[in-house]
């Protein structure tokens, strides 16, 4: 016990309703309303933090990406994010609860084909225009326009 501080012997109750090789929570804005993890082949979105809603979108068909890709939340707009591969896709939520997915930067990032894609992405928290990103080949680019294009470094 700190001086001072009286300390509770509450235990605080809750429902694990899946376990397995999730990685990568990300949110825009930190809080529990969009929550975005990956699962190998498919991404999980968690909705609401009292009752959530799980939803589930697959990963971009026929494209190189890691294992477990780090998918990124849009900090511009919490019902979006964006997912690293050979190239950058972004998904948003659908009227109907159902995800989105559209080709958001056309540059390709495997220029050789020899198994290049984004093994990491972020935004600027100063500017969410600004966008930097490394390939698992360790090549580091930078966009300001929020990842519709790029530049090498």
């Amino acid at each position: 016990m700190t001086a001072g501080v009286e300390q509770e012997d509450e235990v605080l109750n809750f429902n694990q309703i899946m376990s397995g090789d999730y990685a990568h929570l990300t949110s825009s804005n930190g809080s529990h309303d969009y929550v975005y993890s990956v699962y190998p082949g498919v991404i999980l979105i968690h909705v609401g933090e009292d009752k959530p809603m799980l939803y589930w979108a697959d990963f971009p068909p026929g494209e190189n990406y890691a294992w477990l890709p780090p998918i990124v939340a849009d900090p511009k707009n919490k019902k979006s994010f964006f997912f690293p591969a050979t190239q950058l896709y972004r998904y948003k939520e659908g009227e109907k609860g159902d995800w989105e997915r559209e080709l958001w930067s056309e540059h390709n990032f495997d220029p050789t084909g020899d198994g290049e894609y984004i093994s990491a992405l972020t935004f600027s928290p100063l500017d969410e225009n600004r966008g930097y990103l490394v390939t698992n080949w360790g090549r580091l680019m930078w966009s300001d326009d929020r990842g519709v294009t790029w530049s090498e470094s």
